[in-house]
């Protein structure tokens, strides 16, 4: 009597085991509640979703290969011409002697003409001349190119004219070498590709002792 009494009581307890053990795997009758996202703040919130916002993304995910097309070269090619214009429209126009003289049709003019001077002892008389629209500007003595002189060239910044300037150093020597009938007298002369003009005579003699 005593052993069914036991058997009957673990008969009841497995049953009741199995029941409770089929109660909690049942999904229908789940009692636990999903827990609900939580929701960023508006100034967390990124565009492209939350996985934007981990840097490590950007290495698991790198952006599309994006094939060239036709008109990407085509416009490749019109920022070189672009950019060509750019540097054509850059370039200053040449302020070279030779560009401002063919853009003039005037014939070179004195600006400064050599005056009377005297040699003074071992001092040399200086002869100076000036000229405007001129390629060269030199001095001849009694029709000879006997005294050297020395060029200087500039443009001026305002009317930007060529201005051409010659000096020439007439000496002792020179004059007691000279052994023609006039008096020793030079000129300046002004060449360029529109003609030639010269100066009037500059007397240079020695000084009365």
């Amino acid at each position: 009597m005593a052993w069914s009494a036991l058997l009957l009581l673990w008969v009841v307890a497995v049953v009741a085991d199995k029941h409770e053990e089929s109660s909690s795997t049942d999904p229908e009758n789940t009692t636990t509640a999903q827990t609900p996202p939580i929701p960023l703040r508006p100034e967390y919130a990124h565009p492209a979703g939350v996985e934007a916002l981990d840097p490590y993304n950007s290495e698991k995910n790198p952006p599309p290969h994006r094939d060239y097309l036709e008109e990407d070269y085509d416009h490749e090619g019109h920022k070189d011409d672009d950019h060509e214009n750019r540097d054509d429209a850059d370039e200053l126009p040449s302020l070279s002697g030779d560009h401002l003289l063919q853009s003039s049709s005037e014939l070179p003019m004195f600006l400064l003409e050599p005056q009377h001077a005297y040699v003074v002892r071992n001092k040399p008389a200086t002869l100076r001349c000036r000229a405007a629209n001129a390629l060269q500007v030199y001095f001849m003595c009694n029709d000879v190119r006997s005294v050297g002189s020395t060029q200087f060239e500039f443009v001026d910044p305002q009317s930007g004219i060529r201005i051409v300037e010659a000096e020439c150093n007439v000496t002792r020597d020179h004059l007691e070498e000279y052994f023609g009938e006039d008096r020793f007298a030079c000129k300046c002369h002004a060449w360029s590709s529109r003609g030639d003009i010269r100066s009037q005579p500059a007397i240079v003699e020695l000084a009365c002792k």
